[in-house]
């Protein structure tokens, strides 16, 4: 009589659920890719309709970014890259100069720098858009530029507003832990890149397997959980606190809505010292983080050379206050780097890091401006597109970047 083999009939129980297991998932995937839809990994407008809850973070900040930009009737003819630096100096500077309310989270028209822009080339309806994202560092600039210009819309030229924050935030582990590069890693292949966003071996694997994952239709039904379930903790947050500051704080990495952050036309003026922010986030001036934000910024400005997008990469205004606290050394590499880059690949450098024309009465903390300072830096984008051939003859032209090909 045969031995009873329990060890092997154990594996064989093992491998039938497995497979059965297996075949179940294929079978799911299946049946809710025919339910709910699959993306093909390009952005597209259908993707972005108020219905799509399976989409990959809906509701977010960069969801909304990108929802903008693909409703506009044509191709910005400049586009603004940067952090909240740029979206307080724009936005403030255009409720003022518009004496009109604006909705900060649909608002990305940058009137107040369309007006500037067609003053210089003496009337005309260029546009200009702003695709600052709070928070955003030079790898984030980078993933937004290809993601948004690659697939869709390519504008005639592109501002980029940069501060040492952009490449030295001793705050940020890697450059893949931001909301902005996850969401817009299901567009972007970074491609060699990848090794430095991930630096640690099982991150990136995990990552690798975190893309593939979400593009299983399956994946879509945990967003729109997950969607769900953000909506309700921040509703929960907006019922149970009646600190307005503690419910903007919550709601930073939630779902938001049109009519939930507004601007008014006219802004009392305040000023906070955040200094100890940046005690905290320049503690080392030369981070590990800093060369890979370096490496994504030249393949920034490389890729949209290639592209043909001319380039205006301008050195933000900060505090006194700000500036000491990084030592004169940072500064001087700082800028001779921003520089080579910038002349490495056919675009512009102009630094207003330290100009004295931007004064305390300007700002709202030590980097943040207001509409006073708003109007100020959009005079020296406006200058510095005039004042430069080859960028004013990219906006000076008639001939305008249609969308009727695009997907």
């Amino acid at each position: 009589m045969q031995a009873f083999d329990l060890a092997k009939l154990s594996r064989q129980i093992i491998t039938s659920c497995f497979v059965v297991a297996a075949i179940g998932f294929a079978l799911v995937n299946i049946f809710v890719g025919k339910t709910v839809g699959a993306s093909d990994g390009r952005i597209c407008r259908e993707m972005f309709n108020e219905k799509e809850y399976h989409q990959p973070y809906y509701g977010s900040w960069a969801w909304w970014l990108v929802k903008e930009y693909v409703d506009q009737k044509q191709s910005p003819d400049v586009v603004v890259l940067g952090s909240s630096q740029i979206n307080t100096a724009v936005l403030a500077t255009d409720a003022h100069e518009s004496q009109q309310v604006i909705d900060t989270l649909t608002h990305r028209e940058i009137t107040s720098l369309e007006k500037r822009l067609n003053d210089a080339v003496n009337g005309g309806s260029l546009t200009a858009f702003n695709a600052a994202i709070a928070g955003a560092v030079a790898s984030d600039y980078y993933m937004t530029a290809r993601a948004l210009f690659g697939g869709y819309a390519k504008p005639k030229l592109v501002i980029i507003g940069v501060s040492p924050r952009d490449f030295i935030d001793n705050e940020l582990p890697v450059a893949s832990a931001t909301e902005p590069f996850r969401y817009f890693s299901q567009f972007v292949d970074t491609g060699k890149l990848t090794q430095l966003a991930y630096p640690d071996p099982i991150a990136r694997l995990n990552a690798q397997l975190a893309m593939s994952f979400d593009k299983l239709p399956l994946r879509q039904v945990h967003s729109m959980v997950d969607t769900y379930l953000m909506a309700q903790k921040k509703e929960d947050t907006k019922k149970h606190s009646g600190n307005a500051l503690l419910a903007a704080v919550s709601n930073a990495a939630q779902v938001v809505k049109p009519g939930e952050w507004m601007i008014p036309a006219n802004m009392p003026p305040i000023y906070v010292d955040n200094s100890h922010e940046y005690v905290k986030r320049y503690k080392d001036p030369n981070p590990p983080n800093y060369p890979i934000q370096l490496a994504f910024f030249d393949e920034l400005l490389s890729w949209l050379n290639k592209e043909n997008i001319k380039v205006l990469v301008v050195g933000m205004p900060t505090r006194p206050e700000n500036r000491a606290l990084l030592p004169p050394v940072f500064w001087s590499s700082y800028r001779l780097t921003l520089n080579g880059l910038c002349e490495r690949n056919g675009a512009h450098f102009v630094d207003v890091s330290h100009c004295n024309d931007f004064e305390k009465s300007d700002f709202v903390d030590t980097v943040h401006m207001n509409a006073s300072g708003g109007a100020k830096i959009l005079d020296v984008f406006a200058e510095g597109i005039a004042k430069r051939k080859d960028l004013f003859a990219a906006i000076n032209t008639k001939d305008a970047t249609g969308i009727a090909s695009r997907p």
